[in-house]
């Protein structure tokens, strides 16, 4: 890849590579960074096509809406298939694990 094109490949690997290490949503980050979304998608699919970056560094992955922010003291609410658990503040990690594990086998 030529001049312009491998530069402007190498500024948006770097800028994805950013916007993962950041842990926050796609669309979040582009917010905050002033980067319109379709465009960070298109570039993050052309560098999964490009033959200069190794496959498998990016995978795609649906982006689901943003939950709330939990409060310190709320439930929490656990949805697993049909299933579905309210957990209060303070649980015990052992009973939910059994739960979760009885629930898993059903």
């Amino acid at each position: 890849m030529a001049g312009k094109a491998a530069t402007k490949l190498k500024k948006w690997e770097k800028l994805i590579n950013e916007m993962i290490r950041s842990g926050k949503t796609e669309r979040q980050w582009c917010r905050e960074n002033n980067i319109h979304y379709n465009t960070m998608r298109r570039w993050a699919l052309k560098l999964s096509q490009s033959e200069e970056v190794p496959s498998g560094v990016f995978i795609k992955v649906k982006e689901k809406k943003e939950a709330p922010l939990i409060e310190v003291n709320a439930n929490i609410k656990i949805q697993m298939g049909k299933f579905a658990i309210e957990v209060p503040a303070g649980f015990q990690k052992m009973v939910l694990s059994e739960i979760c594990e009885v629930l898993v086998a059903l």
